[in-house]
């Protein structure tokens, strides 16, 4: 099994034993994931050149 198909086999897993965290852990997750993509948005406008001096 891949690790892309192994996230939803986790999926069905996590949604049945803890029933109301499932979600708000998949929210904050989200939230982090957002807050990367920001991070990552705001360094690279901060360099103007691709490569070189």
């Amino acid at each position: 099994m891949t690790a892309e198909l192994g996230i939803f086999a986790v999926l069905g897993l996590s949604v049945q034993i803890p029933h109301i965290g499932a979600p708000i852990a998949f929210l904050v997750a989200g939230l982090v994931a957002l807050l990367t993509a920001r991070s990552y948005a705001l360094l690279s406008t901060s360099y103007r050149a691709a490569a070189g001096p």
